[in-house]
């Protein structure tokens, strides 16, 4: 489910019907919704991750963005809210597998992609063109991507978090006391720039020094097992 933030009443939700991956429109916060079509290319996505759908800027909820999470599939850009996908290929293959895509929220040509063996790419020209920014670190394995307003990128894989403030450049890793490294999201806080949650195998986990320093947040989870974690965007300290 992939939600406009400037108009939330403008969700796109993808629905697996005899194995194809069909786009939904909903205009007035769910209540009803419209089918936009097929989503192109990849047949084979892992079992927990979905179509990576981000509406991209704040003056256009019909720019959509879906890639693979297999190497089957390549990267595609929507300009009609989903009717319509073009591939974008230059400097990123159908070979390379995408579980996360993230978009700066200050430069919406400013990508990030990211996947199993994959490392993390980036393009600044709305996918037209991809270059890799992550050949530093050993670890190729990215389940999540998140930019902050601020323009500083997390990733997520398995084997923890890594931060970078110049757009890849240079990277940090940020584990501090995480007890559990198989991450799935990473969830900054949109008010607090040092308030980090982070989702994982083992729970889910806070961080309020930019992560030197984690501790569970546990209580009252049924399953520690953890794929989706979200901010209320009028209520930070309200999380699902």
């Amino acid at each position: 489910i992939s939600v406009y933030p400037v108009m939330p009443n403008m969700i796109y939700r993808v629905t697996n019907i005899a194995g194809w991956d069909s786009l939904y429109l909903s205009t007035d916060y769910g209540n009803s919704w419209t089918v936009r079509g097929a989503l192109p290319g990849c047949t084979n996505r892992f079992w927990f991750t979905a179509p990576y759908l981000v509406t991209i800027g704040t003056n256009n909820p019909y720019t959509l963005y879906t890639a693979c999470s297999r190497s089957d599939g390549g990267f595609y850009r929507s300009t009609d809210g989903g009717i319509s996908w073009d591939e974008d290929t230059v400097g990123f293959t159908r070979s390379l597998s995408v579980n996360a895509i993230a978009v700066d929220p200050n430069d919406s040509s400013t990508l990030y992609a990211g996947g199993w063996g994959t490392g993390v790419y980036r393009s600044t020209n709305r996918g037209g063109q991809w270059v890799s920014i992550s050949s530093s670190i050993q670890d190729r394995y990215a389940m999540v991507l998140s930019v902050t307003p601020s323009g500083v990128l997390y990733w997520g894989g398995t084997s923890g978090i890594y931060r970078t403030m110049n757009h890849g450049l240079s990277w940090q890793t940020i584990n501090g006391s995480l007890a559990n490294l198989d991450v799935f999201g990473v969830v900054p806080s949109p008010s607090n720039p040092g308030t980090i949650y982070a989702h994982t195998f083992g729970g889910a986990y806070v961080s309020y020094d930019g992560g030197l320093a984690w501790q569970q947040i546990n209580n009252g989870l049924f399953d520690p097992d953890i794929f989706f974690m979200g901010i209320d965007p009028t209520n930070p300290g309200t999380l699902y």
